[in-house]
């Protein structure tokens, strides 16, 4: 290693979620009724009065028709990749679902009528955050009812539940630089990073890629990094033409708490 580079510190808020949408469609079927929920995400706390462990969660009826919809829970997680993944309730160690109550679990709505969930965490502290999904699904008839095909749309919502003492954590762990796949590409980083706090984190990173006197050649923007505790994640992004030389990578991200998390590789462009 080259003295002259840095010595990397140990990558030392929140998750931002899309809508779940499961839904089987016909193209030949017309617009039907349709239910619409409020939020993506609620976070929740494991001790203090009811009203930090309690949310609201409002469902509308956007449609022309009446709707019947029913609440249930799900687990899930992330791919390394960053995809979301979706399980039978309470099979993840993580899954709050043992403590975790919905009321009401089923609804019937009128067109432009709302309806309030109320979800409600009932256990105790735990040393990580615990997470679920309150999926919204609404049961309707196709157009094509005589064939017995159904269609289901289904929403969703992360409910995370921190304990007292929650922190934000992570590490790079590794680095990783692949060859162009075709002549006249570019290289690609591969950046691993791991949650090692004990709450989810929307981590920002950047990369600096600094020549053997430690100037800086360019800052590259990274994916952001979305990662529940302990999770093991993974980004990808094309490094910039560089001419030949000796470089520093030093991936660097920000994930909310006291300190930064990096990581650095030398990488060589060759003649």
């Amino acid at each position: 290693m080259n003295p002259s580079f840095p010595t990397p510190r140990r990558l030392v808020p929140w998750s931002r979620i899309a809508l779940l949408a499961s839904a089987l469609t016909l193209v030949s079927a017309p617009a039907r009724a349709q239910l619409a929920i409020d939020r993506g995400e609620m976070e929740l706390r494991a001790t203090g009065d009811a009203q930090a462990r309690t949310g609201v969660l409002i469902v509308r009826n956007d449609s022309k028709l009446r709707v019947q919809g029913v609440v249930v829970l799900e687990d899930w997680d992330r791919a390394p990749d960053g995809a979301n993944r979706f399980h039978t309730t309470g099979t993840l160690p993580h899954s709050c679902a043992p403590d975790l109550r919905v009321f009401p679990a089923t609804m019937s709505l009128a067109p432009g009528e709302s309806q309030s969930i109320r979800v409600e965490y009932t256990g105790t502290e735990r040393a990580a955050e615990c997470t679920s999904l309150v999926v919204v699904e609404e049961a309707r008839g196709s157009a094509a009812r005589n064939s017995g095909v159904t269609i289901n749309t289904r929403m969703g919502l992360k409910v995370y539940v921190t304990p007292s003492s929650s922190e934000p954590g992570g590490e790079v762990t590794d680095l990783t630089v692949a060859p162009p796949a075709a002549a006249g590409g570019a290289s690609t980083l591969t950046v691993t990073y791991r949650n090692d706090g004990n709450k989810h984190v929307m981590a920002k990173g950047r990369l600096e890629i600094r020549r053997e006197d430690n100037s800086v050649v360019t800052t590259v923007d990274l994916p952001s990094v979305y990662a529940l505790p302990g999770a093991v994640m993974q980004t990808k992004a094309p490094l910039p033409s560089l001419p030949v030389g000796k470089y520093l990578l030093l991936a660097i991200y920000d994930f909310g708490g006291s300190e930064l998390a990096a990581g650095q590789l030398e990488h060589e462009v060759r003649p």
